[in-house]
């Protein structure tokens, strides 16, 4: 789905939004130290609709204890990498990452392209008891 709607602090301009989503069968994210998952989504839907980006969001639904432990990379089409979440020590909660928004403007000026890489590491200092799960996602760019 995308939009041509403006918001934000970018009012002034043309604004488009470009979503890409995807109800996937919850993926698996491994429990071993430095256990990953990578996922590769199309992103050509939008492109006509965003020339130039200005911010990403990566909208997640993760289930994974302890939660500290997760990394989070996304990638674009271009190569260039964006560090969403890093690992944090203190967080050591069952709770999960409920459509929790992780943004980046790391791709500022950048063309959407035709896919881009999501990247999910068990990187922390805590073992993890169990895998854990991805069971949503959806990328949302921003852009003119």
């Amino acid at each position: 789905m995308c939009t041509t709607t403006a918001g934000g602090t970018s009012a002034s301009a043309p604004m488009a939004a470009g979503i890409c989503a995807l109800v996937l069968e919850a993926k698996e994210i491994p429990n071993e130290p430095n256990g990953k998952i990578e996922l590769n989504i199309r992103t050509d839907m939008c492109r006509k609709y965003i020339k130039n980006l200005e911010q990403i969001e990566a909208v997640l639904s993760i289930q994974f204890h302890p939660r500290g432990n997760l990394e989070i990379h996304l990638t674009s089409d271009s190569g260039t990498s964006s560090q969403l979440l890093q690992p944090r020590p203190n967080d050591v909660h069952e709770k999960y990452f409920l459509n929790w928004s992780f943004t980046s403007v790391h791709f500022w000026g950048e063309r959407i392209g035709k896919r881009w890489n999501l990247t999910l590491i068990n990187n922390g200092k805590h073992e993890a008891k169990k895998s854990g799960k991805l069971h949503s996602y959806q990328l949302i760019f921003h852009g003119i």
